[in-house]
């Protein structure tokens, strides 16, 4: 089955959730600022992308085992779970349901190696699968593993933008390296806007409208309007343009700018 078909979003929408539960999720009842919420949310987005770029897992699972994590952190408190082990797990449960299973003990090596770069371990004690600390890694990971399978209740559904934004492209595009740059745009913003809660709040057709939107304004291209209609092509999963707008705003953040 092809890799994007194969993110099913059927529940997605049982996993969406509205500010007042991200601004009182779990951590920040225990007394985690909200700044260093986001900040060890973003790191262990930048995490699950390390490690899985090492591991050659492919961008589309890397994302769902952020999905995963982002969803686990609105439903427990990240003063009772270790994130760079909640982060592993995600990343380990991922490949297991998008069928590119990696092994334990490699998603455990790239983890400690990417955790202790800065360190110095001339031997690579740290990396041989007999060593404490590697040992130790593991039974933490599979710790975690179970909590993410509890506290998930099973449900691995995960669904992303990509598919619409390519869907999209190809029906109100117009040149073949229009559509490329397009979607090498759209994709950028995407990409960025895995580190925020962005994915928690809004349906994934919506933020590929929106980031699909944001492509069109720094590339300079334009979308064809809708043949049978003659509406704005952003019209076609019926997004709201205020949300639309909103959604672009939220991705901007991090470049200081608004749309």
């Amino acid at each position: 089955m092809d890799e994007l078909e194969s993110l099913n979003g059927a529940d997605e929408k049982l996993w969406l959730f509205g500010k007042e539960d991200i601004e009182n999720s779990p951590s920040r009842e225990k007394n985690i600022q909200s700044s260093t919420e986001r900040r060890i949310i973003a790191s262990c987005a930048r995490f699950i992308l390390e490690v899985g770029a090492a591991l050659e897992v492919p961008q589309l699972t890397r994302c769902a085992a952020i999905k995963l994590m982002q969803r686990f952190y609105l439903m427990e408190s990240m003063s009772r779970h270790s994130p760079p082990a909640v982060a592993s797990a995600c990343l380990f449960v991922a490949c297991k349901v998008q069928e590119c299973v990696k092994r334990l003990r490699d998603v455990i090596y790239w983890s400690i190696k990417i955790k202790t770069r800065s360190e110095q371990f001339p031997r690579g004690e740290d990396l041989l699968e007999e060593s404490s600390r590697f040992q130790a890694e593991k039974k933490l990971v599979l710790l975690k593993e179970r909590d993410v399978l509890r506290v998930l209740n099973f449900d691995y559904d995960v669904d992303l933008p990509f598919k619409y934004i390519i869907q999209l492209v190809k029906l109100y595009g117009t040149s073949a390296e229009q559509q490329k740059d397009l979607i090498q745009y759209a994709w950028n913003f995407v990409n960025d806007s895995l580190l925020t809660s962005i994915h928690m709040e809004y349906k994934e057709m919506d933020i590929a409208t929106a980031a699909l939107h944001l492509a069109m304004l720094y590339s300079n291209h334009e979308l064809k309007k809708v043949p049978e209609t003659g509406k704005p092509w952003y019209t076609h999963y019926s997004i709201d343009p205020k949300t639309m707008v909103e959604i672009c705003n939220r991705m901007l953040e991090h470049y200081d700018v608004e749309v």
